[in-house]
């Protein structure tokens, strides 16, 4: 697991380094980052669910692409507490982890990928996820 903010400047501590540009990438890749953040040699990150918008990333393209992530990872994270043995994230392991990911995807998703193939849906960017969230939330309401 990485640093939680392994970077200084601007007389504090971050989780990314200075002049971070939030990247466009699988929605998998953006859920361990979020959570674990990346311990790479190269360029280590602290999880990017610690990101303060106007602190640590600058430019309105990286804050409106973070914006996205976070709404992606609430809305996942909220099916995750409803997975059987939820365990908060900071208790749970990389494979713990990865399991809920998995459920909680497909539960979001619903009826929208039904008959897609499941490995190819957690290679989807998360803005393609955000896209499909207006959707999601749509049908959720109607069934009630």
């Amino acid at each position: 697991v990485a640093r939680v903010n392994p970077y200084y400047w601007g007389d504090r501590y971050h989780p990314v380094p200075e002049g971070y540009e939030f990247a466009t990438v699988s929605t998998k890749t953006l859920w361990d980052l979020w959570l674990h953040g990346s311990s790479s040699s190269e360029a280590p990150l602290g999880p990017l669910r610690y990101i303060l918008p106007k602190c640590d990333i600058s430019g309105n393209s990286n804050n409106i692409r973070f914006s996205r992530a976070k709404k992606v990872m609430c809305s996942i994270l909220a099916y995750c507490v409803d997975c059987p043995n939820w365990k908060t994230i900071q208790d749970m392991t990389n494979r713990e982890a990865d399991e809920k990911f998995e459920v909680a995807l497909l539960t979001l998703l619903g009826d929208q990928v039904a008959d897609r193939n499941t490995a190819r849906l957690f290679e989807l960017s998360y803005l393609t996820i955000y896209k499909m969230l207006p959707k999601i939330n749509n049908n959720n309401n109607n069934d009630e």
